[in-house]
């Protein structure tokens, strides 16, 4: 007999497994095109969001020039902005996944491979909603409203359209592992989910590791349980606490540095901060409240019936903890590791207060769907990326038509080994090439500075900033002007030449 993922037949479940090759197959046409929507409007989305209003951000383009790098045999590395330099891409994350894309490189040169790649299979998250849900709750058109859902959530919208972050593909990996557990595929099927979620990122070990340990266990598999819990510890450790260390060049993690820096100098200092009550009652306040709102409203607050809300609490108390506001918001992506464990606790909590009131299923299933309809529609208002979201920002959709020139000059002037030195906005169009800096770094080993003021609004200090560059590379003996016009100027250096040190007065404000 089949299995929940209870361990327990169907038949003892709170709904039997019915088939019904009609409507079952309905079904599945309305989930795929579901996804297939998605992936379109997110793909065109986060394309337009990612040219002007994240211009800023080195996120995207980092990862961009470490799969470049990967694609030309350059290695597994990027320029670090901070830092200034080259440097493995191991020294701030263990996101392996980036050479799965290194191939597609050379059919799709262009950043938007990974934006698009990125919507595709967060999309695809949605299948394997539908096949949990079909599974345990039986009714297939239930199964479609969860799986279409999915869809609707905020969270997942706005951690898909935010950059390019490998991680941002584990939620679709984790449902995708815990279904294959579910559904008896072969073992073989379970590490492969298992190795894709590991390579997305450094820490990610730790929280699959207790979820395959707590999927086999239930089944009696626990040599399995061990196994994959073993293995996923000892990767994430190795990695988090020796290997990203051992890549930087100052022998500090850069995450523990960036996200718990304040909490003490060294890992020592924060680990004894962090499991200090005080942290935790300055840390949790309001904003980390509205998070949890945030993320338990879109799905009517039914993953607190569950138990897997356990493993979304693991993936987001980090982030919580974390100085600053970015971490724990949910307008960007670090609460991903929680989203699969959310929609899991959701399919658990239907089926508990469904067990609880079956003569309300049974005799009003459209009152029950209307429930999670409802709180759907609310959180769609509430947080997402769609045009009636509340956090939706007209600025996405703006289009700097300078950018199109700015690829043809740069295709004309720029060869593909120069050494490229470029002002902010600039991140995405220059990262295709082993070596470049955001400025003023670079400034004396570049071959070529590129200075860009866009059509819209920039901050006040920005502008001064290019003024003042754009005047002393003017007037530097070591540049010549190729190409000018009043947004865009390249200037290339001469080989060998440099007058003096940077000038203090046009560091970045």
């Amino acid at each position: 007999m089949v299995s929940t993922d209870h361990g327990r037949p169907l038949s003892q479940s709170g709904s039997l497994l019915t088939r019904r090759p009609g409507v079952d197959q309905l079904a599945v046409a309305a989930v795929i095109t579901a996804i297939g929507l998605f992936a379109l409007y997110f793909s065109w989305l986060s394309i337009r969001r990612a040219a002007v209003y994240d211009a800023q951000s080195h996120d995207l383009a980092n990862m961009w020039q470490t799969v470049w790098n990967v694609a030309h045999g350059q290695g597994f590395s990027f320029t670090h902005q901070e830092w200034g330099i080259n440097t493995p891409r191991l020294a701030v994350h263990a996101d392996y996944l980036l050479m799965a894309f290194a191939p597609l490189v050379r059919i799709w040169p262009r950043p938007e491979l990974l934006l698009v790649s990125q919507a595709a299979v967060a999309g695809a998250g949605a299948w394997f909603v539908y096949r949990l849900a079909r599974r345990r709750l039986g009714r297939p058109t239930t199964a479609v409203i969860l799986a279409i859902s999915y869809l609707f959530y905020g969270p997942l919208q706005t951690a898909v359209t935010y950059q390019f972050h490998a991680i941002t593909l584990a939620p679709t990996f984790i449902l995708g592992l815990v279904e294959a557990v579910v559904s008896g595929r072969r073992v073989w099927v379970f590490w492969l989910w298992l190795v894709l979620l590991l390579i997305t990122k450094e820490q990610v070990g730790f929280i699959v590791g207790p979820l395959s340990w707590w999927l086999w266990w239930r089944r009696g598999r626990r040599a399995l349980a061990w196994t994959s819990l073993g293995l996923a510890w000892v990767y994430s450790a190795a990695h988090f606490f020796f290997i990203i260390p051992s890549q930087a060049p100052n022998g500090q993690h850069f995450v523990l540095q960036f996200y718990y820096g304040d909490l003490g100098s060294g890992l020592i200092a924060q680990m004894t901060s962090i499991f200090n009550p005080a942290t935790w009652l300055d840390r949790f306040g309001p904003r980390e409240f509205a998070s949890a709102l945030y993320l338990l409203v879109p799905i009517g607050f039914l993953p607190l019936f569950s138990p897997w809300m356990v493993f979304a609490f693991l993936a987001l108390v980090p982030h919580w903890l974390a100085q600053g506001w970015t971490p724990s918001s949910v307008l960007y992506h670090n609460h991903v590791l929680a989203i699969p464990f959310l929609w899991l606790g959701a399919m658990h909590g239907w089926e508990r207060i469904q067990r609880w009131w079956p003569a309300m299923f049974r005799h009003r299933p459209p009152v029950v769907t209307g429930y999670l309809v409802l709180w759907v529609v609310v959180g769609s208002t509430l947080i997402g990326l769609l045009p009636w979201s509340r956090t939706f920002d007209s600025a996405y959709l703006l289009r700097d038509p300078e950018l199109a020139v700015v690829r043809r000059k740069k295709e004309e002037f720029i060869r593909p080994t120069d050494r490229v030195a470029y002002s902010r906005g600039l991140a995405l169009l220059m990262k295709d090439r082993q070596t470049a800096w955001f400025l003023p770094r670079g400034a004396q080993q570049a071959d070529v500075v590129a200075l860009y003021k866009p059509i819209f609004s920039w901050p006040r200090q920005e502008e001064l900033f290019l003024d003042r560059l754009r005047k002393f590379l003017q007037t530097s003996p070591a540049y010549a002007a190729v190409y000018a016009d009043e947004h865009f100027q390249l200037y290339r250096k001469s080989p060998g030449a440099w007058p003096g040190d940077w000038p203090v007065e046009l560091k970045p404000p």
